[in-house]
């Protein structure tokens, strides 16, 4: 690790897609950050999504052509209704999206424990 002490981050993957989420922490750990991973695939309920993703600091969700490619999980049917959630939260800031021969990916960050102030979707230091 290369710090004496881990930054602790919580990341929410509600599917195992588009890469799987313990590959996260172990590149965490190489950089010394501690990551908690949080999955909900079976879930088929969006409060439930969003209650989870409330805690997280990242949120990685694939889109609809990743979602064509990976095993259908009942969270799947949710995630148009959840980045809607996403978009729409004062909380989450969309920050990048990652394009793949498969798909893309949205991550989502914390904006407010960053220290954002979300205007216009946009990111803006406090």
């Amino acid at each position: 690790m290369r710090n004496a002490q881990a930054q602790r981050v919580l990341v929410y993957v509600p599917t195992a897609a588009p890469v799987p989420p313990h590959a996260y922490r172990f590149r965490g750990l190489l950089e010394g950050i501690d990551i908690d991973i949080a999955m909900s695939p079976h879930d088929n309920d969006l409060q439930v999504l969003t209650k989870v993703a409330s805690r997280a600091t990242v949120i990685i969700i694939p889109d609809e052509q990743q979602v064509k490619a990976i095993y259908p999980y009942p969270v799947n049917k949710l995630f148009p209704a959840f980045r809607t959630w996403l978009r729409q939260s004062q909380k989450f800031v969309h920050v990048k999206t990652i394009r793949t021969d498969l798909g893309g990916a949205d991550i989502f960050v914390d904006g407010i424990s960053r220290g954002w102030v979300v205007l216009s979707r946009s990111r803006f230091p406090t």
